[in-house]
């Protein structure tokens, strides 16, 4: 639940709000009771895997909060598989173990619909662009996190229709956390990921034409001119 914590007051409303989540029947007008603010606040959800969800799914999100706000940020497609491949196997085997995985059982997780469906970007905002109009829906980059964090949040600020002064945005947001550092992508799995997303990221520049959509652009190409041919 995305909320401004400095507005949150503290004590009973946050216990209040937790006997309802674990407490209360799970049903739609229980989901929807989650969502509501007090003074001075917004609320909302964040999970990456509402991006992936399907159009019924979807259709259901908008019956149930017609006028919610979605916020989509998108990373590089092929950065994007690596840090989810490195992430599965590394819980499993341990980072250094990323290297010694059988190249042919990375290709096959690679190539699986529903892990390459939260590279798909171009097709998931399609989808909720489908029932929410383009004034509920806020794009953003990765790099933007790193490269210009304070315009980004402001950016995001304004989208909500929160105060974006220089006074609402936190001291904290030019510090790293939750950091993973992960091996080196290798150069076959580079371009393997090259093949398989090329297309999506060519309709992502022709959609978007920014900087960071021309770098990921780039990168593909690159990945597919140095790599050796991967049969998919």
């Amino acid at each position: 639940m995305l909320r401004d914590y400095r507005k949150v007051r503290a004590g009973e409303q946050t216990a209040s709000w937790y006997a309802r989540y674990y407490l209360f029947l799970r049903t739609q007008s229980w989901y929807v009771s989650l969502f509501t603010p007090s003074d001075n606040q917004i609320v909302g959800e964040t999970t990456p895997r509402y991006s992936i969800l399907g159009e019924k799914k979807v259709a259901k999100v908008h019956a149930l909060m017609p006028h919610g706000k979605i916020i989509y940020l998108l990373r590089d497609p092929i950065d994007q598989m690596w840090s989810d491949v490195a992430m599965f196997h590394s819980a499993r085997f341990g980072h250094e173990g990323l290297h010694t995985i059988d190249e042919e059982q990375v290709v096959r997780f690679l190539k699986d619909s529903k892990h390459l469906a939260s590279s798909r970007y171009l097709k998931n905002l399609e989808q909720w662009e489908d029932f929410y109009p383009s004034s509920q829906i806020f794009v953003g980059f990765y790099e933007q996190v790193s490269d210009a964090p304070k315009q980004l949040i402001k950016s995001i600020y304004q989208f909500l229709g929160v105060d974006s002064s220089e006074q609402s945005i936190p001291l904290t947001v030019t510090r790293k956390v939750n950091v993973h550092t992960y091996p080196k992508m290798p150069d076959h799995i580079a371009h393997v990921l090259a093949q398989l997303l090329i297309g999506d990221i060519e309709k992502l520049h022709e959609r978007f034409n920014n900087q960071y959509t021309a770098e990921w652009l780039r990168s593909a190409q690159q990945y597919l001119s140095a790599g050796c041919d991967h049969r998919l």
